[in-house]
C-alpha cells in the first residue's frame, strides 16, 4: 500500500479524512480513511459480481501521530460505537473503488478489445462479439459504453456492428439477461 501524501488527503466528510487508496494491479483495491482515532480500511476484489465494498475493518490508529486521538476515542466511547460505523464514509468508498476497479480491469484487457479495422470475415465479426461478450462481464450496466471506451470506436459504430452480429448470429438475445451472449460458434472459437 502507498500512503497518500499530506497534500494529497481528501478530507470527504466533516468525520473522515481519506489517506490511502490503491490496488495490487490484479484484483484488490482498497481505501483507507482516518477517522479521528480511527482507521477504516475498505477493500474489494475487481472479479466480484458488483462494484462496491465487500469488507470494511475498523481498527484503532496506534501510530505515534494517532496515538493521543486513539486513546482519547477508546476512552470516550469504549470501543467502536454506532457513531464511528455512522461516520465511515460508504459512498466514497464506493465512488473510488468503481474508478479503482476500472483500472485494474482495463490492465487485464490491454490487448483484449483489438479489433480489426474492418469487418471483412466471419472471423473478424466473431472477434468483434467476443469483445462484445468481454466488454458485458466487465460492465454488465453498460457494455456498449465499456467497449467503446475500450477500443475508441463510437457508440453508433459499435450498435451498428451489433445489429450485424446479432443478425449474423454470433450474438443471442437470452431472456432475463439484459445484455446480449455469445452463440455456440462465437463461444467455442479458439484463440
Amino acid at each position: 500500500m502507498k500512503a497518500m501524501k499530506e497534500q494529497e488527503r481528501v478530507r470527504v466528510s466533516d468525520a473522515a479524512t481519506r489517506v490511502e487508496q490503491g490496488h495490487d494491479g490484479k484484483n484488490r483495491m482498497w481505501v483507507l480513511y482516518d477517522l479521528g482515532g480511527w482507521f477504516v480500511s475498505v477493500r474489494a476484489q475487481a472479479g466480484a459480481p458488483f462494484d462496491g465494498p465487500e469488507e470494511v475493518q475498523v481498527y484503532l490508529d496506534m501510530s505515534d501521530e494517532g496515538a493521543g486521538d486513539a486513546v482519547d476515542a477508546a476512552e470516550q466511547s469504549g470501543g467502536i460505537t454506532a457513531e464511528v460505523l455512522r461516520s465511515i464514509p460508504l459512498s466514497d468508498a464506493r465512488k473510488v473503488l468503481r474508478r479503482l476497479r476500472t483500472e485494474v480491469l482495463a490492465g487485464r484487457d490491454e490487448g483484449a478489445f483489438e479489433l480489426p479495422e474492418r469487418m471483412n470475415t466471419r472471423e473478424d465479426w466473431i472477434t468483434f462479439a467476443r469483445a462484445y461478450g468481454r466488454a458485458a462481464t466487465r460492465n454488465p450496466q453498460q457494455p456498449v459504453v465499456h467497449l467503446a471506451r475500450a477500443t475508441g470506436l463510437s457508440t453508433n459504430t459499435i450498435n451498428a456492428r451489433i445489429r450485424r452480429a446479432l443478425e449474423m448470429g454470433l450474438l443471442e438475445k437470452h431472456e432475463g439477461t439484459p445484455w446480449l451472449v455469445l452463440s455456440d460458434e462465437a463461444r467455442e472459437r479458439k484463440d
